[in-house]
């Protein structure tokens, strides 16, 4: 199921940050691989969030409303909001590449809550989307002074 290669990459995974290798095995033995080919889509924006997934090879590209936003390579998660605020997707993760990725559905990520584990992981969880906030935060500053300054030449 998993290599030495996938274990040692889900070691160095954020969301797995201060946990032992016993403890990314526990989460290891929860979740399974999902190998997809090129141009698939992984979730689309709007539906249920009820998984999030860890690009173990390949790359998965994140888009909203169409738009490029980012793009996801080997040991990066990706769909752990929908999961934890129990909203809708929002975005559509789409495989640029053949990928394999680690999932974990709701339920297995309950199984981990309910051990020693959780309160690790749920910390990595919020450190991974504050970290992306703060990426998103410093991009609308760059567009809304860009906005300003057109506004000032403009007027």
């Amino acid at each position: 199921m998993y290599s030495e290669a996938d274990r040692r990459l889900l070691q160095r995974v954020k969301l797995f940050r201060g946990m032992s290798g016993e403890e990314v095995g526990m989460v290891l033995a929860q979740g399974r691989v999902v190998t997809l080919p090129k141009d698939e889509t992984v979730f689309h924006e709007g539906t249920e969030g009820t998984h999030l997934f860890i690009v173990l090879e390949g790359v998965v590209a994140i888009r909203v409303r169409g738009n490029y936003l980012a793009k996801c390579k080997p040991g990066e998660a990706f769909g752990e909001m929908a999961v934890l605020n129990r909203r809708p997707r929002s975005a559509t993760a789409t495989t640029t590449t053949p990928v394999r990725l680690f999932r974990l559905d709701e339920g297995e990520i309950q199984a981990i809550l309910d051990r020693q584990v959780a309160v690790r992981f749920l910390l990595n969880v919020i450190y991974a989307i504050s970290e992306r906030l703060e990426a998103g935060n410093a991009w609308a500053t760059v567009a809304f002074e860009e906005m300003r300054q057109k506004r000032k030449l403009d007027g």
